[in-house]
């Protein structure tokens, strides 16, 4: 019959206490019954004070109050509840709560409980079942429901890839956007784990939409060498006009660095084959190469070709491709220097700046690039200074 001040204070005097010593379970179990407080401040400090428990109690004391806080999943009172679930979840004690109780409270009339009991689940360390009490929330009417169950099963792992076809479905039908898009995280938050479903998602790019077809490229991109037999498909998508798409599929391509000769070997028989295509599949092709550091020596003239390229982003790309070679480039030095006299001044920096990656090694262009000291633009002179200073 306190009033609720006094109450609140009195657990905040607990609380202090508690970060000292241990309280008597009698004590705690008061506390937890503080849960059940019709006035929001004293049950806000009573949660808090429970969720330091597991800081300063044993296990077995933890497991102890766990016990009697998941009884409070009975009540009424929808803040209890809610307040219960989530201090479980930060205890880590969900594991104590009958599986009877927890998929009744997923199908609970009030979102906040179901949302509350769907919060606490997840993990790699998640048991079968509740793997299975996730993939059911997945038909909820709910879109904040949907999407948070997608993001529980993709820290899964293993254990969530019985309900691959589940996942998939939100991805390609679902009406809500932010849904597709938790769908489409979990996908590549499963990793290595959804490797069994490999041809699955190298499907996906055969299909109609570009939530599935960048869903599957960044899939790809975690799969490792699982993905090398998709190599071909996976570089079409970098004609894609959708520039999120190509991007994709540049990063998904540049995932494979381990064996990055093969790859690249692929990408300069697409330069040579794409010659007449679109700059932005020129520059596409090129900036994966960018990204995969290593290039065969053979595959250097194939990039050569394009630093004369109609398209400035082709040349710019080209560029720092045969600057990071090193010793590689410097029969084409001369190529290279002649972009310091491009119109664009973006191209005279890139052209500078494959230079000083060369250090020493441009040293027969270095009037060349001693020219750009008297250049309109600031920073490129800037940038001429200290390539300059780098030739030795």
């Amino acid at each position: 019959g306190a009033p609720s001040n006094l109450r609140y204070h009195t657990l905040w005097v607990l609380h202090a206490w508690g970060k000292r010593q241990k309280l008597p379970e009698h004590v705690v179990l008061e506390m937890v019954e503080a849960l059940k407080d019709p006035a929001r401040d004293p049950r806000s400090m009573a949660s808090t004070s429970l969720k330091g428990l597991a800081r300063r109690n044993s296990a077995e004391d933890v497991a102890t109050v766990a016990m009697a806080i998941s009884k409070l999943l009975r009540v009424q009172e929808q803040n209890t509840r809610e307040l219960a679930w989530d201090i479980l979840s930060d205890l880590g004690e969900v594991e104590r709560v009958p599986l009877l109780v927890l998929e009744e409270d997923l199908k609970d009339t009030h979102i906040s409980i179901r949302k509350a009991a769907l919060q606490s689940l997840g993990g790699f360390d998640s048991g079968r079942a509740h793997v299975q009490a996730i993939a059911g929330c997945l038909n909820d009417a709910d879109a904040r429901i949907r999407k948070l169950a997608l993001q529980k099963l993709g820290m899964g792992g293993q254990r969530a890839v019985p309900f691959w076809e589940q996942i998939v479905e939100r991805l390609r039908d679902d009406e809500d956007n932010d849904v597709r898009m938790a769908a489409s995280g979990a996908v590549v938050a499963l990793g290595g784990a959804a490797a069994p479903c490999t041809n699955d998602i190298a499907g996906w790019l055969e299909q109609d939409g570009p939530d599935l077809h960048k869903a599957a490229l960044a899939g790809l991109a975690n799969l490792g060498e699982n993905a090398m037999p998709f190599m071909p498909v996976i570089a079409k998508k970098l004609k894609d006009k959708d520039v999120s798409i190509r991007e994709a599929a540049q990063q998904s391509l540049a995932s494979l660095k381990e064996t990055s000769a093969p790859v690249a070997s692929m990408l300069v028989g697409l330069l040579r084959d794409g010659l007449e295509s679109e700059p932005y599949y020129r520059a596409a092709v090129l900036q994966t190469l960018v990204a995969l550091c290593e290039i065969p020596a053979r595959c250097i003239i194939a990039v050569a070709e394009h630093l004369n390229d109609d398209d400035n982003i082709v040349r710019m790309a080209a560029l720092k491709i045969l600057g990071g070679q090193e010793e590689v480039s410097v029969p084409l030095l001369r190529g290279i220097a002649k972009n310091l006299r491009n119109k664009e001044r973006r191209v005279r920096e890139a052209a500078l700046r494959s230079l000083a990656s060369m250090g020493h090694l441009a040293a027969p262009v270095a009037s060349l690039v001693a020219e750009r000291l008297s250049d309109k633009d600031a920073e490129v002179r800037c940038i001429a200074i200290e390539t300059l200073g780098g030739l030795g």
